[in-house]
């Protein structure tokens, strides 16, 4: 990804499908994500957050089209992709935009004795997993449902609850 040829930008993205179509909804997001982020980045007053989560609304509303139209050969129903970006840019510096689990870490080098350098690591994500009570309130909040496999299969009963959640899920 480049915005223009004198760019001294770039843009990295993991792509994690998960469920039956999971690899074609990953793929379909590596295709259509980069060009919807640098269109919206485009836009008056835009900034990297502003523009990744008005490109990460346009591209889930084209998949959901794409799986509902006669040509779309898979279903979002059972099936996503987490999504995670690092836009690194001389003017900006590292900026990190994401959706699911997928994890981003920079890894630095700090000094220690004797001039040497240990390399550590420094978190640029927190996951969007639903044992976190604020993730957990988030989802609940737009009217979604959180279940276990057992749960789907009416294997076990299903609790709106934070607290008998992790507990089904041993957390």
């Amino acid at each position: 990804f480049r915005s223009d040829s004198s760019s001294t930008e770039a843009l990295f993205g993991v792509y994690d499908g998960h469920g039956p179509f999971g690899h074609q909804i990953a793929r379909s997001c590596a295709n259509q994500l980069p060009k919807a982020l640098y269109e919206a980045l485009k836009k008056p007053g835009a900034t990297f957050a502003t523009a990744s989560s008005d490109a990460f609304s346009k591209v889930d509303q084209s998949i959901k089209s794409e799986s509902k139209s006669a040509a779309g050969n898979f279903s979002d129903q059972r099936s996503g992709s987490t999504v995670i970006l690092v836009h690194i840019a001389e003017t900006t510096g590292v900026q990190v935009a994401f959706v699911g689990d997928s994890r981003a870490i920079l890894g630095k080098y700090k000094p220690i004795a004797f001039g040497g350098a240990q390399l550590v690591s420094q978190p640029l994500s927190d996951d969007h997993k639903p044992t976190r009570l604020d993730e957990y309130k988030r989802i609940k909040k737009w009217g979604a449902r959180i279940l276990t496999s057992d749960q789907m299969a009416n294997v076990q009963f299903f609790h709106n609850d934070y607290e008998k959640d992790m507990k089904i899920w041993n957390l």
